[in-house]
Formats: C-alpha cells, structure tokens, sequence
C-alpha cells in the first residue's frame, strides 16, 4: 500500500491488518475481523449492518512485533461507513474512526501498522486490504 500523505485523504498510515475482536456489551459481544487499521480507525468485516455514527467499545489485542511486546488497546470508535460487501464477501464492511484514543496507544498503533507494512504486506493492493479471510465472515458469539 502506498501512502504519501497528499493523494489519500486519511490522515493516518493504513495496512490490511487483520485482528480478530470483540465489541458490545458483556454477553452480548459481536465477533469481528478487522481488514485493515490506522492509528485513526478501522475497517471491519461483519456479518450484519450498523448505522452511522454507532458508538462502539473495542478491544484489539495486538501481538508482539519486531522488538516490541504485544498490548490490548481498549478504546472507542464512532462507525463512519457501513456497506453490503459483494454477494461472494456475505457481510458488511464497517469504517470507524477511533474517539480519544490515548497518545500512547496511537503511537504504538502507528509503529504497529508502519512495521505491518514494512515487514508483512510489501506490495499489498487497497483491494487486498478488504477482503475477508476465505470461508470466513464475523459471527455473533
């Protein structure tokens, strides 16, 4: 993915990072699969819509990289975006923006998705970033 700062309009760095995640409230959780991630939001794949401006209470658990630990972020998000993924896709891709998320966990998002790129997704293409795994859709737990 190429990201120079002036042709795409986001702020932040992306890559098509996927991370499996829970968001709702105690046992009611909905499982989700991120299809990529800036230090300035998500995209997600999920198996039913979700109307602008939702709020939603996140945890992403993120593994250890390079020489750095691996951290739960625990933060909230406002959905931007909702669409109906192709007939093939069986879901819905959800944009969200992070809301007041701490300096330190963005900081360590953005070394996350610039190591990402650097190391696991050389020449990634934006229409890799939002497939979904194969044979795989996020389902309600």
């Amino acid at each position: 993915m190429n990201w120079d700062g002036k042709t795409d309009r986001r702020r932040h760095r992306r890559a098509p990072i996927r991370i499996i995640s829970e968001f709702g409230d105690p046992g009611s959780e909905v499982r989700v699969e991120t299809a990529d991630f800036s230090a300035g939001g998500f995209a997600c794949w999920m198996n039913h819509p979700v109307q602008s401006l939702t709020k939603l209470g996140i945890r992403f658990e993120f593994p250890s990289f390079g020489e750095e630990p691996g951290r739960p972020i625990d933060c909230e998000a406002v959905v931007v975006r909702c669409e109906r993924g192709r007939p093939e896709q069986k879901g819905w891709l959800v944009a969200a923006a992070f809301l007041g998320l701490r300096g330190d966990d963005k900081e360590f998002i953005e070394r996350y998705v610039n190591w990402h790129e650097a190391v696991m997704s050389p020449g990634a293409s934006e229409e890799d970033a939002v497939q979904p795994l194969e044979g795989h859709t996020a389902t309600p737990e």
